[in-house]
């Protein structure tokens, strides 16, 4: 738990001007969940990237791993990158993204708020 907490302290705040009054209401609530959650401490309150990945462009694009293998940023692989941060590290990131517990439902919220998010 101590790690998780220094990981989103060294993050930094989520300050932003972005706007998700224009998000579908799946997208509106992961956007919601996620500020909730911490995660835009690291990846940016509107998924401009900080520490972590940026989220803007992610859904559909190409993600090299680690073991040099690439995948398709989709629903799949986002779900088990937020439900299980370690299962398929990027390549070239060396920090640890911090557990959460987040269900299923909400999980599927913040996909949808990065989905929404592909053409920013």
């Amino acid at each position: 738990m101590l790690l998780g907490a220094a990981v989103l302290g060294a993050c930094g705040g989520s300050e932003s001007a972005f706007d998700p009054s224009g998000l579908s209401a799946e997208a509106a609530r992961g956007y919601e969940i996620s500020m909730n959650a911490g995660c835009g401490s690291c990846h940016g309150a509107g998924g401009e990237g900080r520490v972590g990945p940026k989220w803007v462009g992610l859904y559909g694009s190409s993600v090299a791993l680690g073991d040099g293998t690439t995948v398709t940023a989709d629903e799949e692989y986002l779900t088990v990158a937020i439900r299980q941060p370690a299962a398929q590290r990027r390549r070239g990131v060396s920090g640890v993204m911090p557990a959460n517990n987040l269900s299923d439902e909400e999980t599927a919220a913040v996909v949808a708020f990065i989905k929404e998010l592909a053409n920013g």
